[in-house]
C-alpha cells in the first residue's frame, strides 16, 4: 500500500463521517449514554461489535508486530477496519475523524522500564520479568518523561506521522495512562509478589501505589500540555481489580483512596473497566461516580447493574458463548436477558457490545457471526420496546 492509497482511505472516511447516516450513528451513541427517566426506545441504545486486532490481522493479512510499531501500517489498516465495519457489519459504531492510537498493554509499565513482547498474529503482551524485585528498586524509579520514557519515542513517531498524513481534517491524539494503580503495580512487581507484599510489607505497597498515582498525574499533566488542552476525565483500566484477585477490604484500604484522588485530579472518571467479577466491589466503585461502568459477562448481571449506581452501563456479552459459537436463538436469548434487565431497573443508559472477539474457527466466521449478532440485536431491541409499550 502506497501513500496515495492511504490518502484515498483518509478522504473516504472524512467524507462518510459527515453523511446523515453517520451523524445518526453518533447521535445514537450519545443517546445510549444519556439520562433517561423511561425505558429506552429503538434508536436509543448502541449495539457494537468488538472484533479484536487478531481477527483483522488474519482477515486482511497484516502483521500485528508492524501494526503496533509502524505508523503507516497502523493508519492504513485502522482505516480499512473502520470502513469495513461501517459498510459491511453495520453496527452502531460511527466513523470518526479522531485518530487515537493504542501501543499495547505494556505501554504504561514501559514508562518505568517494563518490556513488551510482540508477535505477528496476537496483540502485544506485557513481559513477565518484574521491574521491581525488592523495596530498594522503588527508590530508583523515576517519574515518566513524556519525550523519552518507555515507548514515548514511538508514540511521538506515530503522532507526527499521523499528523503529516491526515492533515487538518483529522484530530490526532496521544495515548493516555489508563491502567489503574493496582494493575500497574501488578505488572511491575508480579502478582504473587504483590499479594505477599500486601500481607507482609503493606507500607511498601502503599508507597508503590502512591508513586504510581503521582506518576499518572505527572504523565497526564505533560500529555495535556503537549496537546494544549486541560487534563480531562480519565480511564481506570482495572482488569486486575476483581474478585478473587483482590478482596473488597484490600481494595478499600489500598486502592480506592488513590482512585478517588485520580478522579479528583481528572475532574471525573470517564470509564471504569474490568473484565472480571466486580459485584462485591461495586458498592465501593460507585463512590468514584464513573460516567461509564463496564459490566463483563463474568458478573451476576442483575446484581451488578443494581449495585453500579447512576453510571451508564457498558454491557459486554460473552464473546464466545453469546456470539462466536451461538446460533441466532442463543444470541437472542442472551441479548434479551441483558436488555430486559436494564429496562426493568431503568438504568440511566446503556450500550451493548459483543465483547472482545478473537479467532476461534476463522476470521471469516468471526465476521459473519458478528454481522448476524447485529441483526439479532436490532430484532431484540424492537421486541423489547414493543413489550414495554404494551405493559405501559
Amino acid at each position: 500500500m502506497g501513500l496515495p492509497e492511504i490518502k484515498d482511505l483518509l478522504a473516504e472516511v472524512a467524507e462518510l463521517a459527515e453523511t446523515p447516516r453517520n451523524r445518526e450513528r453518533r447521535a445514537r451513541s450519545r443517546r445510549g449514554v444519556g439520562k433517561g427517566d423511561r425505558p429506552r426506545r429503538p434508536g436509543e441504545v448502541a449495539y457494537t461489535v468488538f472484533l479484536g486486532p487478531s481477527v483483522w490481522a488474519r482477515k486482511f493479512g497484516f502483521s500485528l508486530r508492524d501494526f503496533y510499531t509502524d505508523p503507516d501500517v497502523y493508519l492504513e489498516y485502522s482505516l480499512r477496519i473502520s470502513l469495513y465495519r461501517y459498510k459491511e457489519i453495520q453496527d452502531d459504531a460511527p466513523l470518526s475523524t479522531h485518530l487515537g492510537f493504542f501501543l499495547g498493554a505494556g505501554f504504561d509499565s514501559g514508562l518505568f522500564g517494563g518490556e513488551q513482547v510482540y508477535c505477528h498474529d496476537q496483540d502485544p503482551w506485557v513481559d513477565r520479568r518484574p521491574v521491581i524485585r525488592d523495596p530498594g528498586d522503588l527508590e530508583r524509579l523515576a517519574m515518566p518523561d513524556f519525550a523519552t520514557s518507555g515507548l514515548m519515542p514511538l508514540a511521538h513517531r506515530f503522532y507526527n506521522r499521523l499528523k503529516e498524513l491526515a492533515g487538518d481534517a483529522f484530530e490526532v491524539g496521544m495515548p493516555e495512562m489508563s491502567r489503574g494503580p493496582f494493575g500497574l503495580a501488578w505488572h511491575l512487581l508480579g502478582y504473587d509478589e504483590l499479594m505477599v507484599a500486601l500481607l507482609e510489607r503493606p507500607e511498601f505497597v502503599h508507597g508503590l501505589l502512591r508513586f504510581l498515582t503521582e506518576a499518572r498525574k505527572c504523565y497526564e499533566t505533560q500529555r495535556a500540555e503537549f496537546l494544549e488542552r486541560p487534563v480531562g476525565p480519565g480511564t481506570l483500566g482495572n482488569d486486575e481489580v476483581n474478585v478473587p484477585c483482590i478482596s473488597p477490604g484490600l481494595y478499600q484500604e489500598f486502592v480506592l483512596p488513590l482512585e478517588k484522588e485520580l478522579a479528583e485530579f481528572h475532574g471525573g472518571i470517564r470509564y471504569w473497566h474490568c473484565c472480571g467479577n466486580i459485584v462485591p466491589l461495586l458498592p465501593l466503585i460507585r463512590d468514584l461516580r464513573p460516567q461509564v461502568q463496564h459490566i463483563s459477562p463474568f458478573n451476576d448481571f442483575a446484581t451488578a447493574i443494581e449495585r453500579a449506581g447512576d453510571s451508564v452501563m457498558e454491557v459486554w456479552m460473552h464473546p464466545a458463548e453469546d456470539v462466536v459459537l451461538a446460533d441466532e436463538a442463543e444470541m437472542a436469548r442472551a441479548l434479551r436477558a441483558k436488555v430486559e434487565a436494564c429496562e426493568a431497573r431503568r438504568v440511566r443508559g446503556y450500550t451493548v457490545t459483543t465483547g472482545h472477539i478473537q479467532v476461534m474457527q476463522s476470521p471469516e466466521h468471526c465476521v459473519e457471526q458478528a454481522r448476524t449478532w447485529v441483526k439479532v440485536a436490532r430484532r431484540v431491541e424492537e421486541e423489547v420496546a414493543r413489550s414495554v409499550d404494551l405493559l405501559n
